[in-house]
């Protein structure tokens, strides 16, 4: 059974590459809802690899996604994996990953007109 949701994303991870050349994508995004949540979904295989290049922080996705249990050694797990998305609204601002400085701040230097 799919599902669907609508939110914003926070945060979308580097490609993880597993043995056979298989790939992993996480995307975290908040949920438009009276109490947002942050919802973790991954994206496996090529359609990693598609996300990583259309998905960016600040859209606004509809995210299509199945919730698959397992259990391991007496532990179960869930994951929730993302087939397909829907970019309603793309970002306004995209930070810069390449950013090597942070400007400094003297201490010393009053520049609160208040």
């Amino acid at each position: 059974m799919a599902f669907k949701m609508t939110g914003e994303v926070l945060k979308v991870s580097e490609i993880q590459s597993f043995a056979n050349d298989f790939k992993k994508l996480d995307v975290i995004i908040r949920t438009e809802a009276k109490y947002p949540q942050d919802i973790k979904l991954e994206v496996l295989g090529a359609r990693a690899v598609k996300a990583s290049d259309e998905i960016s922080i600040g859209d606004i996705l509809q995210a299509n996604f199945d919730v698959k249990g397992s259990e391991y050694n007496g532990k179960h797990y869930v994951s929730v994996t993302m087939f397909a998305w829907e970019i309603l609204t793309e970002a306004k601002y995209v930070p810069n990953k390449a950013i090597d400085e942070v400007p400094s701040i003297d201490p010393n230097e009053d520049e609160n007109p208040f």
